[in-house]
């Protein structure tokens, strides 16, 4: 009988091992870290417009500064990079970027309305909300990525107010304009919180877990007890992935908290609702000013430009990530309310 119950404990506590270890093996020597497009969708073609843009998230998960440097589709006869930006005189111009654009190591480059963009000449056929269109990617060092994003009119996304821009015209597109209120000095509201949208179709190798992308926060300012950290997280996985708390020695309270704009035009800030932060499969998060970020409530310390400090996330299935998060002015590096790009 001794015998027996010597076997028994013995095969219970390779079993448990055996199950522990399991997360661990299951993303060693598989995970296959790249460089693609997150949250990419393309633009609805509009009666009598030869062209269209694709837009998202340029995410680097590797340890090599890569840069696109071209990209191409069936959808149209032409494809090039180009950049929307302010003249002297205030006129909105658009013109091709030389050399591509740079996506250094662990880090994100933004394309959206209004600057960075793919731009999609001479349309072969219509592309009709709801449809797919598919893209293929040409990296310098990481190649060819091959995806498909979704076709979307930007009228009918929520909080994308693009002023009736058209794509077949060259010299007018207004900026999106995203609001600002300081995080550092606001007044949480106790408030229902949506849900981020958006999703990636370029599959995964194999599981890599979550990814944190330019971590950052403000630096303190005199008399005000609070901060505000941003960053954007990536899912690589097809598996839907949740932020569910954070934690930090530099504030007594950290919470998950959105700005968003009231009918009235205010804009307001609210704890995200159960403090559940959704990370869609193969998709990505950006946590921004004017946007989703995370409070930092009665600093215990002030937060130095140039500093920085260790931020513990809590993810529904990862676990715990602690990330290093750099102190930076967001007025001195030109963002002012904005995180248009990575760092």
């Amino acid at each position: 009988m001794k015998s027996k119950a010597v076997l028994l404990t013995l095969l219970l506590i390779a079993l448990f091992t055996s199950v522990a270890v399991l997360p661990a093996l299951a993303h060693e020597g598989e995970c296959h870290a790249t460089v693609s497009l997150y949250n990419g969708w393309a633009r609805a073609s509009v009666a009598g417009a030869p062209n269209s843009a694709a837009y998202g998230l340029l995410i680097n998960l590797t340890d090599e500064d890569d840069t696109l440097v071209s990209a191409s589709t069936d959808a149209a006869t032409s494809v090039e990079l180009h950049e929307m930006s302010m003249t002297a005189e205030g006129v909105m111009q658009m013109r091709p970027v030389e050399g591509g654009f740079p996506v250094a190591a662990h880090n994100f480059f933004t394309l959206q309305p209004g600057g960075f963009h793919i731009m999609l000449m001479g349309l072969t056929r219509e592309l009709t909300p709801g449809s797919m269109l598919d893209l293929t990617l040409v990296f310098e060092h990481a190649g060819e990525v091959a995806l498909s994003v979704p076709v979307q009119d930007p009228d009918a996304m929520p909080g994308m107010d693009m002023g009736g821009m058209s794509m077949g015209d060259a010299t007018a597109e207004p900026m999106h304009d995203m609001g600002h209120m300081d995080e550092a000095t606001a007044e949480p509201m106790a408030m229902d919180a949506t849900e981020e949208a958006g999703h990636d179709h370029a599959e995964a190798d194999a599981p890599c877990g979550v990814s944190i992308v330019d971590a950052w926060a403000r630096p303190s300012i005199a008399g005000a007890p609070n901060s505000a950290a941003y960053m954007v997280i990536a899912n690589p996985d097809p598996v839907h992935e949740a932020l569910i708390g954070a934690a930090t020695d530099v504030a007594s309270m950290v919470e998950i908290h959105e700005m968003s704009m009231t009918a009235d035009g205010v804009m307001q800030m609210r704890p995200v609702e159960g403090q559940h932060l959704h990370i869609p499969e193969g998709g990505a998060t950006q946590l921004m000013p004017g946007g989703y970020h995370i409070m930092l409530m009665g600093l215990t310390r002030e937060l130095v430009v140039g500093e920085s400090f260790t931020l513990t996330l809590t993810f529904e299935h990862y676990g715990e990530v602690s990330v290093d998060v750099v102190v930076r002015d967001p007025d001195a590096e030109g963002m002012g309310g904005m995180n248009m790009g990575g760092g």
